[in-house]
């Protein structure tokens, strides 16, 4: 009986460092070009705001690479950007593209990443297609 109890502890250690293993092995076939961003209030839900699928309507798609070139270059770069195009930019776009904006100032500044929120709670209705993200940064940044 001591035996049985040795093989089946044996094979659960077994089993187990197969298991770490193979995740290990995932996590180092990753691509290295992958940035995670920790998100305030994510580790409190359980779950990170992601972006709404699918291209928005709002923005001329001429002002698309710019856009993408401002947002990888960090918070105060797509700052900039917004403030000399929001103009050409409307709903639902707008306020997706303010959501990143809030995303990557989150963790710099909470202040602005708070006005920027309150700012989009007052004109941004419940309908609207990034409603559930905007709540879910909402709620996180309280």
């Amino acid at each position: 009986m001591k035996f049985l109890i040795w093989l089946l502890i044996l094979g659960a250690l077994l089993w187990v460092g197969r298991q770490g293993h193979d995740a290990w092995l995932r996590v180092k076939k990753a691509p290295k070009d992958q940035t995670t961003v920790i998100r305030p209030g994510a580790a409190k839900s359980g779950e990170t705001p992601a972006p709404a699928e699918g291209p928005l309507p709002g923005m001329p798609e001429s002002l698309e690479s710019g856009f993408q070139n401002a947002k990888s270059r960090g918070p105060t770069p797509l700052k900039q950007w917004l403030d000399q195009n929001r103009r050409l930019i409307r709903d639902p776009r707008l306020a997706a593209i303010e959501l990143d904006y809030v995303v990557l100032i989150g963790t710099v500044n909470r202040g602005e990443a708070r006005r920027v929120l309150n700012e989009l709670a007052a004109r941004l209705p419940s309908d609207s297609p990034v409603y559930d993200r905007f709540k879910k940064l909402h709620d996180s940044f309280r």
